[in-house]
């Protein structure tokens, strides 16, 4: 991310129609909350957004029609994200029609506004005017906007930068970095989220789905993290993932590549500490494909996937390098 110069600003806040006192908090990361008027805090938050600085917005401005909803002074080039109630996504209101769409998405305490739709627009330094959460749209949504803007040139919010790419037969995920989360028809109604509860954890934390334990998803309905990777060789990959079970109730998940589960689900021994398991091999083409992680028990942990075309590579410890993304 592009850094501002001392003499530079990033972005301030205008003026806000409802007259409410809006703030720019920097460095956006989980744990932050999204709103002036509401505890409801990030439990996740796409590598594309991360670091970013947040317009925390109020609540009790969901239902705003203005068409000048708010105005931002935006001092560098930049993507600006929205991130928007998935209950209005469908029909959202007329000024995020010239936005693009994503496959990002963020989680919050919210569950039921969450993982939000994610929207990107690229400016360069001057006013940006933002219209309000149901200006000519976006009637079912019951939770108002946030606005993330990161610095930096060019880039469409979704794909650059998101691929993992195959490097000598090997790719490598954190799976903190996902691409993006999606409930699904989780019987539960949760999504993975980022945690760094279990100490031992590779990068920035790990993720994993809240208890109590509920109901079993399956591989049909359960909340899904993805990650897009680009395949250099065709050629059959074995699928490595490493996880902590607390215990034989938080010890099983599915992992599936373009909707397709591999292998069985992991359901084994091992537990209070991260250990790898082998869960299968499928044959991959050369091009992009998305790499899927399933909820079956609540509370597992997962903090890397690896593909691998050496059948006979165990990984060990906290594994090779990530790898490059493009």
């Amino acid at each position: 991310m592009k850094e501002a110069d001392s003499e530079d600003y990033v972005v301030r806040i205008v003026s806000v129609a409802s007259g409410r006192a809006y703030q720019v908090k920097p460095d956006l990361n989980t744990g932050d909350k999204l709103y002036i008027d509401r505890d409801y805090t990030f439990t996740s938050v796409p590598l594309q957004l991360s670091g970013g600085y947040l317009i925390q917005t109020a609540n009790d401005d969901k239902n705003s029609t203005a068409n000048d909803h708010l105005v931002l002074d935006v001092g560098l080039e930049a993507n600006i994200y929205v991130l928007y109630d998935r209950r209005g996504a469908a029909d959202l209101p007329e000024w995020l029609n010239a936005w693009n769409r994503t496959d990002l998405s963020a989680g919050s305490t919210d569950t039921w506004a969450s993982p939000y739709t994610v929207l990107i627009r690229h400016v360069t330094p001057g006013l940006l005017t933002l219209g309000g959460n149901k200006a000519g749209g976006g009637n079912k949504a019951q939770a108002n906007y946030t606005v993330v803007v990161v610095p930096g040139s060019g880039g469409d919010g979704g794909s650059a930068g998101s691929y993992f790419r195959e490097t000598n037969g090997l790719v490598v995920v954190e799976a903190e970095h996902f691409s993006a989360l999606n409930r699904r028809n989780d019987p539960n109604r949760i999504d993975w989220q980022i945690d760094t509860q279990y100490s031992g954890f590779s990068g920035e934390g790990y993720l994993s789905t809240p208890l109590p334990q509920g109901t079993n998803g399956d591989w049909e309905d359960a909340c899904e993290a993805s990650w897009h990777i680009r395949i250099s060789n065709s050629a059959t990959y074995t699928l490595w993932i490493r996880r902590f079970a607390a215990n034989a109730a938080t010890n099983s998940g599915y992992v599936g590549i373009d909707g397709s589960q591999i292998g069985n689900y992991d359901n084994t021994a091992d537990y209070s500490k991260w250990v790898w398991k082998k869960l299968g091999s499928v044959h991959l083409s050369s091009g992009e494909h998305q790499l899927q992680l399933r909820r079956r028990e609540a509370g597992y942990a997962v903090d890397r996937i690896l593909l691998t075309r050496d059948s006979s590579y165990s990984p060990s410890g906290k594994g090779p390098a990530e790898s490059p993304r493009q």
